[in-house]
């Protein structure tokens, strides 16, 4: 079961960890039918989400969940929500655009529903479809009636229950659905009768959280009530108005092109019909047109004659022009019909026209005056409002009006919401302005802030997903109770307002009415007032207690009051994944006989099972103390069971990361600590106030340094109290710093650092220190060195130009002969010198000898045996211990390195891990299309479900997350994967490691999780609705792996449908390079951001690390999982063929040779150039106002480039368009491109010197095309390459396992990318 979201506002954070109230209405629901009866935007979507999950995973396969929605918009919506957030069930929406009416065989309803566990429509759909025996109330597992309160009289939702649900409660053996309301107001009818005749309808209990109530009621802001009355109009009709009237009154009826036809007809029933016609003159041109008169009526009435002008001109120009074009109408007319109107309506285009609009009051009605007035009053950059009025003509011509009056044209973006029916033969007519096709982008754009005032008719009450919004203002009053009480529900951010607008000469017909409806909404905000104070007193009795627990070998004390804060903590260090919420739940439950309180609490799916939840041993007259004793019992269960230590501390290891407690803010701390010392803050401050430097020496005697396995130094360091340096000295002591540690840690010390918080000096007087360091500083060719006849002790480091810029200590320098051969039989020799140097050494630690370890026999003294300085030694002695004798030789020679631990042997060790798995768990029903799509049929169900299950998914099915399957999981491939390659006994160590990089990363095993899916058939229903004949036709619907997985989150949920998304723009090109690429898609697969979307590669590990516990530790099987995944089948091809599988950016380090690579980062503006881009778009805007019908242009984004510099030498830009990862491998590639170019232009030039570098260089263009260097310009050698020993074997070697984000950000901010490192996208 998945997490599921509410309303827009109504799960804040990046989990959808359900608020408590929402668990305890979850927990209802699953013991009976309930109506969750809560106010707009507290999450009752969410609790539907969790229900449907978690019955999908008990009911049977053949069964299915009915969500029942009134308006064809709120089915979209929910439709939207339930298949993003249930992915692992097939969702199907049904509405009039599939002609289900129509549907009238059995086989085309059994070919719709095929596969299909969750069916959305609207209520009509499936009472046609009970009605007519093609689904039986036998074959739902639930049905969820959004919007409960329409389940009333002659309503498709009451005749449901009445007709087919009710029947069967009198049969004995009958399966009868679970019955899920939902409603913001379960009586609409003011009745008191109302809620119990819903109920009985439904079957079910209303319901409103009741132990949670004080928590619902602080997620539920009431608005202010205003009453806004607008003087009457007094407007005369506008010209285009009576230009229109006239139109139609001087119509002749027997020329209408219907008429016509009907009169050169001899059929007896035509004529019967014409004479019908003559007398009530319906007919289709009368008809269009009459309704376009009424519409503009309307709108004079409502918003005053510059909009009625605006109305009329709009629709005459809309028609004509598309008749002109000959665009196909959606008017059910002949093209006599069309014709006729045509020639009407363009014989007034002369006389109708829109003047411009004014601040001048008479141009609008007082209406729209008054409206503006409370908008103005109301603005402010976080504004967001709504705004209902009552017909859809009304919608586009006040959405345009404001955006074009003086007013309010730089105050407010609208968007426009009408809704659609979904019926594809709803036809157009002329009176109709308004365009349905952005308007789901306008609540989108509401959410993100890039509108603040979306004005629709009264289908946005129910159900729609709209953002909180400051105001809603009824700009049409409510027609009833029921849209009183929902119009208020969409204005529920802090402090915000509900205006009614009323005429003057209608004000006081209504004012009681509406007034008597204040006083009830503000008594019912009292009571819950009341009620939210007496929690609050009842939460702060006082209650004795005990409780006590004792550890007796430390003294550790846990008392009830510290309880929560202790359990807090330690929730806090169990997991540091992303969207993971490790808040402790509670449960609250109610003794009905006497009132009191017990609670139980669920710890984090990372704490093992069997300590999980735990209950209160009392019940209390307050939920705090409640809380308070599950704590408590928890905490103590916890200490037991070895999770927390006998100081009360929860257990860590030594590599644990810091725990993530920012959810802590408002918790106390359990120990208040001092600030942590930094003793460099002091020494800065006194060295901006220093007039002299001290100095300590470094002489013998204090502690070894252990240089090589045979020489050891002893140092100690005195400080002196005597000054040897002023402060006119500094420039000279900071340079001679720097020459010391740039000497050795080059890559790491920048050029121009002077700053030093302790300065290193040789043991001189100030005056010869100048000269010490002019003989110290710069470089020198080696030749110079040896006709200078410099002696061997005042020579420094040797660097390796050739090779990356390698650090030698020098030895000896000699001349000797160069032979070469320049052709056959003829040999040259010139004198050369040679250089004899030994590596500087890697290591860096020097305060610590080799590591002993101790190893006894039994028919052996003990001897001592010393731990290789390289630990890669041990490794191949492993691994030649493997290929000797396999698993148990290499498990022999891992307890001669590491004894203290209990190495047993495999079987064993493989039975033991099986034994702790239970048999018992039942397998969720879908689960077993995964077991088909894995090809593995698992003996213990529970490592299936723990393999897809993020941590988090909460609540009681959780179980133990991927994570631990997911690390052994990530072992087993790294053997699958080495274990193919290096059967090839030609590759090469570098070649291997480079091969296991490309095949275990991140990014790749996110594609290959993305394409593993197995084919769902399904059904299309086409046909022809005149003829009334459909037809089904077979498709296949790809069910991907990823969807099976369980979580909790909303980020996930969106992040998926993110990852989706960019996988279907790059499939087809990533495909295309792994079956038939000379080179390996780097920047192709960085676009997807593996490390972004982690999960995905996370469970095809965590797949692989439970096929080998329950397979035994079958290599081979879990090899087959891995072939079918698709990761062996590339292994092959990478083995078969030449395949260029170096990272774009360690070959561009290589192409590079000596010189430095840097990316840097440009962005398009700086603070002046914002300013005038504002200033361009207000103009622009301005230069546009008749446009859009209010929508303004939206403001673009910034644009950042990626910049490849080699040396001094700009070599390329690229724009970003995805995540930095992907623009610097983009980038490099074509730095590599351009370079390489360079380079044979050059050679086939002769041009073979080495190559200058003036620091100027060639820029893309914006578009990501890049302009090579111009000839006469080269890229530099540097001497500042970066050195390689500063990097580890091991971080080299176990690039591959790790991603690569992390370095490219030091690389970044560093500005520079040492070319001779390795990188991997994992």
């Amino acid at each position: 079961m998945n997490g599921a979201v509410g309303s827009s506002d109504s799960n804040d954070g990046s989990n959808l960890r359900p608020r408590a109230y929402q668990l305890e209405m979850f927990e209802e629901s699953k013991r009976r039918n309930i109506i969750v009866a809560m106010d707009t935007g507290s999450g009752k979507t969410q609790i539907a989400v969790m229900r449907i999950g978690a019955e999908l995973e008990i009911c049977s396969p053949e069964k299915l969940v009915w969500f029942l929605a009134p308006t064809v918009s709120l089915c979209q919506q929910q439709y939207e929500v339930i298949s993003t957030l249930l992915p692992a069930f097939q969702c199907r929406f049904l509405s009039g655009i599939d002609n289900v009416e129509y549907w009238g065989e059995q086989h085309i309803w059994d070919a719709a529903l095929t596969n299909v566990r969750i069916v959305v429509s609207t209520h009509q759909i499936l009472f046609d479809a009970l009605t007519h025996g093609f689904v039986s109330m036998n074959n739902l597992a639930l049905i969820v009636f959004d919007e409960a309160h329409h389940c009333t009289q002659s309503h498709a939702a009451n005749r449901i229950m009445r007709h087919f649900y009710h029947p069967l409660l009198e049969q004995e053996d009958a399966s009868i659905p679970h019955i899920l309301g939902l409603t913001a107001c379960p009586n609409t009818t003011g009745k008191v009768d109302g809620l119990q005749i819903v109920e009985q309808n439904l079957d079910a209990v209303s319901k409103t959280p009741k132990l949670h109530r004080q928590e619902l009621l602080q997620y539920v802001h009431p608005p202010e009530l205003r009453q806004v009355v607008y003087p009457p109009p007094e407007m005369e009709d506008p010209k285009s108005l009576r230009v229109l009237r006239t139109l139609y009154e001087n119509l002749d009826i027997r020329k209408d092109p219907y008429v016509v036809a009907l009169s050169l007809s001899q059929d007896t029933n035509d004529q019967r019909q014409l004479k019908r016609t003559l007398l009530n003159k319906k007919t289709y041109c009368q008809d269009q047109l009459r309704k376009f008169l009424q519409k503009a009526e309307h709108i004079h009435e409502e918003l005053g004659a510059w909009a009625t002008s605006f109305y009329i001109s709009s629709c005459i120009a809309k028609f004509t022009a598309a008749v002109r074009a000959n665009t196909q109408l959606q008017l059910e007319c002949n093209d006599e019909e069309i014709d006729y109107l045509y020639k009407k309506l363009t014989g007034t285009e002369t006389q109708i026209f829109c003047p411009e609009l004014s601040a001048s009051s008479t141009q609008i009605s007082p209406k729209v005056e008054c409206f503006i007035d409370v908008l103005v009053e109301e603005s402010s950059l976080s504004f967001t409002g709504l705004a209902f009025v009552q017909q859809r003509a009304t919608v586009a011509v006040l959405s345009h009006l404001l955006s074009v009056h003086p007013r309010t044209k730089h105050l407010l973006k609208c968007g426009t919401f009408v809704g659609a029916s979904g019926n594809p033969r709803r036809k157009d007519s002329i009176g109709d302005l308004v365009d349905i096709t952005g308007q789901w982008d306008s609540l989108k754009q509401l959410k993100e802030s890039k509108k603040n005032l979306v004005i629709g008719t009264s289908v946005l009450e129910e159900g729609i997903d709209i953002s909180a919004c400051h105001i809603v203002i009824c700009f049409s009053k409510p027609p009833n109770l029921r849209s009183f009480i929902q119009r208020r529900g969409r204005a529920r951010k802090a402090k915000s307002k509900y205006v009614l607008m009323f005429g003057g000469d209608e004000h006081s017909a209504t004012t009681d009415k509406y007034s008597q409806l204040e006083q009830e909404m503000k008594g019912a905000y009292e009571d819950d007032m009341r009620l939210v104070q007496n929690l609050r007193a009842r939460e702060d009795i006082n209650e004795a207690d005990g409780y006590q627990y004792r550890v007796e070998s430390t003294g550790a004390l846990l008392i009830l009051d510290s309880a929560k804060h202790h359990l807090y903590h330690f929730c806090a260090t169990v997991s540091t994944k992303k969207y993971v919420d490790v808040r402790p739940e509670f449960f609250i439950s109610e003794d009905a006989s006497t009132g009191r309180l017990s609670a139980s609490v669920l710890l984090p799916s990372s704490v093992d099972s069997s300590l999980r939840t735990a209950h209160g041993s009392s019940s209390w007259n307050t939920e705090k103390m409640a809380k308070k004793d599950a704590c408590f019992q928890a905490y103590v269960a916890l200490h037991k069971g070895g999770l927390v230590n006998d100081n009360l501390l929860p257990v860590l290891s030594d590599e644990e990361e810091d725990p993530d407690e920012s959810f802590l803010s408002k918790i106390p701390a359990i120990v208040a600590v001092s600030e942590l010392f930094n003793p460099w803050i002091g020494v800065a401050e006194k060295m901006q106030h220093a007039d002299t430097l001290y100095s300590s020496t470094v002489q013998g005697m204090a502690f070894p340094l252990y240089w090589t396995e045979n020489e050891t130094y002893e140092v100690t360091i005195s400080t002196s109290k005597t000054a040897c340096y002023t402060i006119k000295d500094l420039p000279t002591v900071s340079s001679v710093t720097h020459l010391l540690l740039f000497s050795v840690f080059r890559s790491r010390i920048k050029e121009i650092r002077l700053d030093f918080p302790a300065f290193f000096c040789p043991n001189l007087k100030p005056q010869l220190l100048d000269a010490w360091y002019s003989s110290m500083a710069g470089t020198r060719a080696a030749t110079d060195i040896f006709s200078l006849g410099v002696g061997n002790i005042e020579v420094g480091l040797i660097r390796d130009i050739s090779d990356h810029g390698k650090v030698h200590i020098f030895k000896s320098l000699t001349k000797g002969a160069f032979i070469a051969c320049q052709s056959e039989g003829d040999v040259s020799s010139t004198e050369e010198v040679f250089i004899e140097a030994s590596k500087f050494p890697k290591r860096r630690d020097f305060l610590h000898p080799a590591v002993e370890v101790l190893r006894s026999t039994s028919d052996a003294p003990k001897s001592t045996a010393y731990l290789p300085a390289d630990r890669y030694v041990v490794e191949a002695l492993i691994g030649a211990a493997y290929l000797d004798g396999g698993m148990n030789r290499a498990l022999s020679c891992l307890r001669t390195f590491l004894p203290e631990l209990p190495w047993l042997s495999l079987s064993n060790r493989h039975a033991s891990l099986y034994g702790r798995i239970a048999l018992t768990v039942p397998l969720p029903p879908h689960f077993l299309e995964l077991e088909e799509l894995i090809g593995y049929k698992f003996n213990k169900k529970l490592l299936l479900i723990e393999a897809m299950t993020h941590p988090s998914f909460q609540g009681e099915t959780a179980r133990e997350p991927y994570q631990r399957l997911e690390f052994l999981g990530d072992a087993v491939l790294d053997n699958i994967v080495v274990s193919n390659i290096f059967e090839q006994k030609e590759i090469s160590h570098q070649d291997m490691h480079l091969m296991r990089t490309v095949l275990v990363n991140a990014d790749f095993l996110t594609f290959l999780c993305l394409e593993w899916s197995i084919g769902q058939e399904r059904f299309d229903i086409i046909g022809d609705p005149k003829t009334k004949t459909f037809h089904e036709i077979e498709t296949s619907v790809s069910h991907q792996f990823w969807k099976f997985m369980r979580h909790g989150s909303r980020n996930i949920a969106q992040l998926q449908q993110d990852c989706m998304r960019l996988h279907v723009g790059l499939r087809d090109r990533i495909l295309d390079a792994l079956l038939r690429g000379t080179k390996y898609p780097w920047t192709l697969l960085a676009a997807l951001d593996g490390e972004r979307y982690k999960f995905f590669s996370d469970i095809i590990e965590s797949l692989l690390g439970a096929v080998y516990v329950d397979s035994k530790g079958d290599m081979a099987v879990c090899a087959l999982v891995a072939e079918k995944i698709g990761i062996l089948r590339y292994l092959r091809r990478i083995l078969a063929e030449d395949i260029r599988l170096l990272h774009p950016k360690e070959e561009l380090g290589r192409v590079a040779v000596n010189a430095k690579v840097r990316y840097l980062w440009e962005s398009q503006e700086d603070e002046e150039e914002k300013e005038e881009e504002e200033t361009r778009q207000e103009q622009e805007k301005e230069a546009t106002k008749g446009d859009g019908y209010g929508e303004g242009e939206e403001k673009k984004e910034k644009q950042v480039w990626c910049v490849v510099e080699v040396g001094n030498r700009r070599i390329v830009r690229v724009q970003r368009t995805g995540n930095k990862i992907e623009a610097e491998t983009r980038a490099a590639e074509q730095a590599i491109d351009i370079l390489t170019r360079e380079k044979e232009e050059m050679m086939g030039a002769g041009k073979r010197d080495e190559i200058e570098d003036d620091g100027h260089g060639g820029v893309s263009k914006d578009d990501g095309e890049c302009e090579p260097e111009a000839h006469g310009e080269h890229m530099g050698n540097i001497e500042e390459g970066a050195d390689e020993d500063d990097m580890s074997e091991d971080e080299r070697d176990g690039a591959g396992k790790k991603t690569q984000s992390g370095r490219d950000e030091r690389e970044s901010e560093a500005g520079e990318n040492e070319p001779s490192r390795p990188c991997s996208l994992m």
